[in-house]
């Protein structure tokens, strides 16, 4: 396991909102670590295209909202929100209006600002993330060469129990770096389900029982050494950090599942590449399986484009 560099300061965090009520939970959130980190707030709204429609409801009248008429109504209610938390929490805030696919330009506008967060709420009611339970969020990860955070809890609090899935890859451990980054003081557990490639029907004809429970006791104990080689990565990143390793037995994407219940988690931190070559191009299962299913909020640590 290599040891990706350190966090930075966040200095720019991007919210995209749609004026649902997904979206004003996310802006709590961004709000929150806006102010956690002393940062700039970027508010972006994006749709595919303004709708030309008649005035009134009335296609004989003669009257039509055209997309300039559309756009200003839609740019005043940004203005609106944007006003409405600069003027409640003291903070600087810019808004940007742009049309055109919402994973393009939430990366495109991302790239533009430096931005170090992108925050974005796990469902909605319009254009931008009404399908964010199935392809928009994980669009948007693949798309953004920024973290993404899809949230769904509440965000007024700062997080206290956050959960780090790892196969022990890069992805994973800057995840993890990145989670206890944005809750310092938040109880951190880093997750690994246990799967050894020894544990299928090949291996059990291929090999004798004696050789094949070594071989899975070596595999296990392996990750145990990555495990502790990983929370003395962290340790060394934040030395105050209330880390817990956990290693469980099973389908990673059930073991996550249960393990956010037990522990009450409210954020899950995961790389958005898997280890293996295969995976390295592209957005991992059990990524995917947490953005559309993780009852908390989901931060995926997606690796600079320069990588």
């Amino acid at each position: 396991m290599n040891t990706p560099p350190k966090a930075n300061t966040l200095k720019v965090i991007l919210a995209a909102t749609d004026f649902s009520a997904a979206a004003e939970r996310a802006l709590e959130r961004a709000v929150q670590l806006v102010k956690a980190h002393n940062a700039r707030l970027d508010l972006v709204h994006t749709f595919d295209a303004a709708p030309v429609m008649p005035a009134w409801g009335d296609p004989g009248g003669g009257a039509w909202i055209g997309e300039k008429m559309f756009m200003d109504g839609v740019r005043d209610q940004l203005e609106r929100v944007r006003a409405s938390l600069a003027g409640d929490h003291g903070i600087e805030i810019n808004a940007n209006l742009e049309v055109g696919p919402a994973h393009r330009q939430i990366a495109r506008h991302a790239a533009a600002s430096n931005a170090d967060l992108v925050v974005i709420g796990a469902s909605g009611s319009s254009g931008l993330v009404q399908r964010l339970l199935g392809s928009t969020a994980q669009n948007v990860v693949r798309s953004s060469h920024v973290p993404v955070l899809v949230v769904r809890l509440p965000g007024n609090n700062a997080y206290t129990n956050t959960v780090a899935a790892t196969d022990f890859s890069d992805d994973a451990l800057a995840a993890a770096q990145m989670a206890l980054q944005l809750a310092p003081a938040s109880n951190l557990h880093v997750l690994h389900a246990f799967e050894s490639i020894f544990d299928n029907d090949l291996a059990r004809v291929a090999m004798q029982h004696d050789e094949l429970e070594r071989m899975q006791i070596r595999d296990r104990d392996h990750a145990v050494e990555q495990l502790d080689d990983m929370r003395r990565i962290l340790r060394e990143a934040n030395a105050q950090a209330k880390l817990h390793t956990i290693l469980r037995d099973g389908n990673p994407d059930q073991q996550i599942d249960a393990f956010v219940g037990e522990v009450n988690g409210e954020l899950l931190a995961l790389g958005a590449h898997g280890k293996t070559r295969w995976e390295a191009g592209l957005l991992g299962s059990t990524t995917q399986h947490a953005v559309s299913h993780a009852p908390c909020d989901v931060l995926v640590w997606r690796r600079p484009a320069a990588d």
